[in-house]
């Protein structure tokens, strides 16, 4: 390997990811370009069920967007990013994405943001008749 591929190596590896809008660097971590891409995921797989037809590769490629979804979203969850954790609450409490309705894990991940301070969750949680705090 030359130096040039090392230090290139190196640079991807220490330094976060960047997204240039009108000539300004933003800062973006790790976990919120797995959220983002999570999201991306989740519009292909709403674009895709409305497609005329139910032709087998259609529904090959909705599933293939909607594993794509959780799984990002479960990542970022993962790694303590409330706003995904929130979104697999969201997930799972109303079914969608693929995922069976589940109020226990829709309740694990609305607590686990909830904690965090995220006041959608918090109102999601104060909004369901059996969970009291």
């Amino acid at each position: 390997m030359n130096l040039i591929k090392i230090i290139r190596m190196i640079w991807k590896s220490i330094m976060p990811l960047q997204h240039y809008v009108n000539n300004h660097t933003f800062m973006v971590s790790e976990v919120q370009n797995t959220y983002h891409r999570a999201t991306a995921y989740e519009h292909l797989a709403a674009n895709q069920r409305y497609r005329v037809g139910i032709e087998n590769a259609f529904n090959q490629q909705l599933h293939h967007y909607q594993r794509n979804a959780i799984w990002f979203f479960l990542h970022a969850a993962l790694k303590g990013y409330s706003r995904a954790q929130y979104k697999l609450g969201m997930l799972y409490l109303h079914g969608q994405l693929g995922l069976d309705s589940n109020i226990l894990k829709a309740q694990k991940w609305l607590v686990l943001a909830a904690n965090q301070g995220h006041v959608e969750a918090q109102n999601q949680l104060n909004a369901l008749p059996f969970f009291r705090q």
